[in-house]
């Protein structure tokens, strides 16, 4: 145990900490005796220190670390070394803007071992993809510089990123959450810059996105709706982004009006065959989106892989038909996938067939693709993303984009409602807050609503039944936790400090505005915080409105 002293100069260290206002605080904690049970005294007070970048807890007497470390979601330096630290939590993985982890002098159990490696291995991985993605897109080097810098500078929200890792045998799902020019850096390190080609068809969308990123004139709430759907692509696989810059430059190509060329049709038929195919009943619960691009590589890419699937023995070929009659013509595109081999050896005979019905028509060898199917996918992905010029279709996606403002506006206008749900567990909240699912629901519920009263009616009915889950959960979140605190004689400030963690991982704009809503709720009326959010809400409506169209 710390003596009094120690613990008295731990407690003015992070108190001057607390008092900074910079984008970036250290605290250094080293050489102070600290054991593991003061560390997890003094962790609540440590959440609470505002952009808190560097962490020093060398030379003390930690033998393990707690689990709320993963809240310091500002971090870029962690440095625990000369410790006698032999576990780390999983949610060390959380700490999504790490730029250096030190766990040297220590006695790392194996699995804590391989996941400190895991951790330090992919912090310059991203950056050297990061850096040389920058050195393909911006030859010149001034130019390089000058993007490099304003990524640096980027004033956007930061970023939830859900990914999954394996640790011996075992699969962990965590959510990290990176500032935003981390968020931007992960991006580009994934985008497709290995050729010639991939270059000329992916750079000018991905060029595009970042100058909408760092333009001042766009709202900063556009601006982060659209790194919102870049994040949303990220993960552990490079695929989705790629999918994503395909269905960003065509409804770039199908707003400009211009006529599309052959190639150009044929992605967005391949992107619409992807969303078709990601619901076949006999995908395989896991690596679904290498099994369906695997799928769609029959179609599209036969050539690139013939000897993949000679070795395999996939026989089947997918052939345009016409009259009933096979046509040699094949349609040509490159992968998607770099994972081609792997997502070709998940297809089972079942699946294969199931994908053939959906398409064509087998005979014997072949499977002839039914056209018109194909044009049906194809004008019903168009007409689901919006992307159509077609006024009703325009109505039903404004309401369905501008359901994640309506929501977080929602939530942030009650102080209970924000802090109890972000500092729920990620298991109890899931399905309350998963935005981009419950906006697929919405899809599916307005596509048959044809008038824009009924579109507007609809969505209300839906928006206010989320709402309600929203309220009913945290009300009973909120009376359990009473119960809890008068049963354990725990203290309101305790209480209130568990409600209040989420502030250590929503962005400055956000904590603003939680804490401005806070000081109003107690002094406006009833009727006045109706006025209020009646304001907010028009407000929103007009925002998200813009969004849609510029989309």
């Amino acid at each position: 145990m710390v003596t009094d002293k120690q613990l008295k100069k731990i407690t003015e260290k992070i108190v001057k900490a607390q008092a900074k206002t910079s984008r970036e605080t250290s605290l250094d904690l080293s050489g102070l005796s600290i054991d593991s049970e003061t560390l997890d005294k003094v962790m609540p007070e440590i959440l609470k220190i505002q952009n808190l970048t560097k962490l020093d807890l060398s030379k003390n007497k930690l033998t393990g670390l707690p689990n709320s470390i993963g809240e310091l979601s500002s971090l870029t330096q962690l440095i625990a070394k000369n410790n006698s630290i032999q576990r780390v939590p999983n949610t060390l993985a959380n700490l999504g803007n790490l730029e250096r982890l030190d766990f040297a002098g220590n006695s790392l159990l194996p699995k804590s071992d391989d996941l400190v490696n895991y951790i330090r291995q992919i912090i310059p991985d991203v950056t050297n993809r990061y850096k040389n993605a920058l050195s393909k897109l911006y030859p010149n080097d001034k130019e390089q510089a000058k993007i490099a810098k304003q990524i640096e500078a980027s004033d956007l929200d930061p970023s939830p990123i859900a990914f999954e890792i394996n640790l011996n045998g075992n699969n962990i799902q965590n959510t990290m959450i990176k500032s935003s020019k981390n968020a931007i850096k992960l991006f580009l390190s994934k985008v497709p810059v290995h050729n010639e080609y991939e270059l000329n068809v992916y750079s000018p969308t991905v060029k595009m996105l970042l100058s909408q990123l760092r333009d001042p004139n766009i709202p900063v709430e556009d601006r982060n709706t659209i790194q919102l759907g870049i994040t949303s692509s990220l993960g552990n696989c490079d695929t989705p982004v790629k999918e994503h810059l395909m269905r960003v430059k065509i409804a770039e190509l199908l707003k400009s009006g211009e006529k599309l060329s052959e190639e150009n049709y044929l992605i967005i038929e391949r992107l619409a065959l992807i969303e078709a195919t990601g619901k076949l009943k006999n995908l395989p619960s896991k690596e679904k989106i290498e099994a369906v691009n695997a799928l769609v590589s029959l179609v599209y890419s036969e050539k690139h892989i013939q000897s993949l699937t000679k070795k395999l023995d996939i026989q089947l070929a997918f052939l345009t038909g016409k009259n009933n009659s096979i046509n040699g013509k094949q349609r040509d595109l490159p992968l998607i996938s770099v994972n081609a081999g792997y997502g070709l050896a998940l297809l089972t005979p079942k699946l294969i067939d199931e994908f053939a019905a959906l398409v064509g028509k087998k005979t014997g060898p072949f499977c002839i693709l039914n056209e018109e199917k194909l044009k049906e996918l194809t004008d019903n992905y168009l007409t689901g993303k919006g992307l159509q010029n077609d006024t009703i279709v325009i109505e039903r996606e404004k309401y369905i984009q501008k359901y994640p403002e309506d929501m977080q506006t929602f939530i942030m206008e009650d102080s209970d409602l924000s802090d109890t749900l972000f500092s729920a567990d990620m298991d109890e909240v899931g399905d309350l807050m998963n935005f981009p699912g419950h906006q697929e629901v919405l899809r599916g519920l307005l596509k048959n609503e044809n008038k824009e009263e009924s579109i507007k009616q609809k969505y209300e009915e839906y928006a206010s039944e989320q709402q309600n889950k929203i309220k009913d959960f945290v009300d009973q979140k909120l009376a359990s936790q009473n119960t809890q605190a008068d049963g354990q004689g725990m203290s309101t400030e305790k209480v209130m400090s568990d409600h209040n963690r989420y502030h250590q991982m929503a962005s400055p704009q956000i904590q603003s505005q939680t804490e401005t809503q806070r000081r109003e709720s107690r002094t406006l009326s009833t009727s006045a915080r109706h006025d209020q959010t009646e304001i907010q809400r028009e407000k929103s409506r007009t925002l998200q409105g813009s969004t849609a169209h510029r989309r």
